[in-house]
């Protein structure tokens, strides 16, 4: 499930208007930022993942196909 995970995650396809727009809005973007005041204090992520549906069950390997939800 994770390899599935990991190889449907990879990256992602654009057109170039998508992609020039992408390049622009993180042409500054610094990656060692953080948006706190205070650089010593923890920052709390939440991330979220819903099931949407099963598509399908093998009941014989315990593997199902799924549809995932990010939120």
């Amino acid at each position: 499930m994770i390899g599935i995970f990991v190889f449907l995650f990879q990256g992602s396809e654009q057109g170039p208007h998508e992609k020039l727009l992408l390049n622009n809005l993180l042409a500054a973007y610094n990656v060692l930022e953080r948006p706190v005041a205070n650089e010593s204090e923890p920052l709390e992520v939440k991330f979220g993942l819903t099931l949407q549906q099963i598509i399908d069950v093998v009941s014989m390997d315990s593997l199902f196909i799924d549809r995932l939800t990010f939120s």
